[in-house]
């Protein structure tokens, strides 16, 4: 008979649910996670600059740029925000405590001091950690398995 059909008859209920849903599933995740982590990698590594205590590199500061250009709306220009986020790292440095949190940094981020980089930490204090894609996903799946479930059933 067919090598695949002989296959999947010799393996048990669980191992074809692996086989067949699991690691596809788990593929999928991965693959979704980073593709969407690469895609922000630049301005996540921009929001790291905010936490720095060394001099930024010119590799951080063209990162941090690209967070500014990104939020333009909100903050002013590239070289003015450059020079607040410079004096921002040198008020961190003297800090007994460096912010681990954007919400630590935001406590200690006086908004008429630093108005740009104030606003880059309430961003980063509100972006959302998560998606409802997981769920719909989870919803697919529950589906795949029933129909599964019904058909090797028959």
């Amino acid at each position: 008979g067919n090598p695949c059909t002989d296959n999947a008859r010799n393996l048990d209920v669980e191992e074809y649910y692996r086989i067949t849903i699991f690691i596809p599933y788990l593929d999928f995740f991965i693959s979704e996670l980073t593709e969407r982590f690469l895609s922000h990698k630049s301005i996540f590594n921009g929001f790291e600059c905010l936490f720095s205590k060394h001099e930024l590199t010119s590799k951080e500061e063209n990162e941090f740029t690209e967070l500014i250009r990104f939020y333009s709306p909100m903050v002013s220009n590239d070289s003015l925000v450059l020079v607040e986020l410079k004096l921002w790292q040198f008020k961190i440095q003297r800090c007994e405590k460096i912010p681990n949190t954007g919400l630590e940094a935001l406590d200690i981020c006086n908004k008429d001091i630093y108005p740009n980089i104030y606003v880059l930490l309430k961003v980063l204090c509100t972006l959302p950690v998560s998606t409802s894609s997981p769920e719909r996903m989870f919803s697919t799946l529950k589906r795949v398995k029933t129909y599964l479930r019904n058909t090797m059933s028959e």
